[in-house]
């Protein structure tokens, strides 16, 4: 069986899992690597073949096989990932990142060393500022053109430009083939059964 055959993946408990995750983490070497070309920096992470040495070698994992499955069950759980997220545990030299080692980024400061704020971004976009003018993101709508009534209006019929012209009527016949027959509304009347009471009697 594969390591990603859903035969082998198993889970356990969260207290097992963060501590089998502790251990691993001062098993394995964990650094910024290099990789590609042009070469890409990946920091804070370890190799796979690393860890699956790791984990035979302390006896977590009986061999290979069952180093992999332990590493896919840590994966799973969101111990570590693979830093471009495209595979799961293997026994490769693959770059893996533990989730503690993640950089979820820091929060900003200001000059006199208060956290930077939305407001901070937002005031001078909206003209919000010190003097209380609140503004907005949203685009202005134009104002009504006072002359829109004035201007010339051609005759759609005498341009060619109507519902029943020649291109529309081309497109009409693609939609709704000739074979159907015309689309104008017949008449049709209903019999209704003595059985049966007609609409709105009661």
């Amino acid at each position: 069986m594969s390591a990603s055959d859903p035969a082998d993946r198993a889970s356990f408990d969260d207290k097992d899992s963060q501590a089998l995750t502790e251990r691993l983490r001062l098993l394995v070497d964990i650094r910024d690597r290099r990789h590609g070309f042009p070469p890409r920096v990946y920091p804070k992470c370890f190799v796979g073949t690393d860890a699956v040495r790791a984990l035979v070698a302390e006896n977590m994992a009986a061999d290979v096989t069952d180093a992999i499955r332990l590493g896919n069950m840590l994966l799973d759980a969101g111990a570590f990932h693979h830093v471009l997220k495209e595979h799961a545990f293997k026994n490769e030299e693959l770059f893996y990142r533990f989730a503690v080692d993640e950089d979820h980024g820091s929060v900003a400061t200001t000059p006199d060393g208060t956290a930077v704020s939305w407001a901070d971004f937002l005031a001078p976009l909206t003209g919000g500022g010190p003097d209380g003018d609140s503004g907005s993101l949203q685009a202005a709508i134009p104002a009504r053109d006072p002359q829109l009534g004035q201007f010339r209006q051609d005759d759609l019929e005498a341009t060619g430009v109507s519902p029943l012209d020649a291109h529309n009527t081309a497109l009409l016949d693609c939609v709704r083939p000739k074979r159907w027959g015309s689309t104008r509304l017949r008449k049709v009347s209903i019999t209704w059964s003595s059985s049966a009471p007609a609409p709105g009697a009661s």
